[in-house]
């Protein structure tokens, strides 16, 4: 019973010291210790296109991409290039330095070419966001999204309609029903409309408005 009690503060000990020197090195480097103990999980590496469907990729390994040098693989040319990669590993996108702005860059040719990590600018409520918020929900905001089976097939290309034949389509009806509150300019007539977007591929873009009222 003794040595039981013994290795417990033993080991309350050891637990109280290592959380004493992680709130020291915490302050010392200015890392949140919850974010440093992540890294484990992820090596960042600098990306090496050579490597992309060969043996010496590591699931591990994550590569950062400023949008412009992200731009250079999701297009018809290295989409599916890309989408490998993804497979493999984990890219991580943000926007350009240059956007002062706080704007936003189009998430989806990075989404569509299996990008995992796709950051964008919070504070700017544009539509980069307003897809990044609709895609997410689909995952009750848990922050993950499997991707369809359909990305996962090895015939898939990004840019390629031919490569999702064998998908089933799916219809969406959607019904206005009616609007409140909408704001008036000065004393111009109002003529609201809404208009309905599907964001998707290149080949699976839809954009339909309904009439002025």
């Amino acid at each position: 019973m003794l040595d039981w009690v013994k290795k417990i503060k033993e080991a309350a000990q050891t637990a109280d010291a290592r959380l004493t020197e992680g709130k020291i090195m915490e302050r010392r480097k200015k890392i949140a210790l919850e974010l440093s103990e992540l890294v484990i999980y992820c090596r960042p590496v600098p990306f090496d296109e050579e490597k992309i469907g060969t043996e010496r990729v590591c699931y591990r390994d994550m590569s950062s991409f400023p949008e412009t040098k992200a731009e250079k693989y999701v297009n018809k040319q290295k989409g599916k290039k890309f989408l490998h990669y993804n497979r493999r590993q984990l890219s991580r996108i943000y926007p350009k330095g240059q956007r002062l702005d706080s704007s936003n860059y189009d998430p989806m040719p990075m989404w569509i070419c299996g990008s995992q990590l796709v950051a964008l600018n919070f504070q700017t409520p544009d539509k980069p966001m307003q897809m990044n918020q609709a895609l997410f929900h689909s995952g009750g905001r848990c922050g993950y999204v499997l991707q369809p089976n359909c990305m996962r097939d090895d015939v898939f290309d990004p840019f390629d309609k031919c490569s999702v034949r064998a998908s089933e389509p799916v219809n969406i009806c959607i019904e206005i029903l009616g609007a409140r509150h909408l704001p008036k300019n000065g004393r111009g007539i109002v003529c609201p409309f809404v208009e309905v977007e599907i964001c998707g591929a290149e080949y699976d873009n839809a954009k339909t408005k309904t009439e002025f009222v």
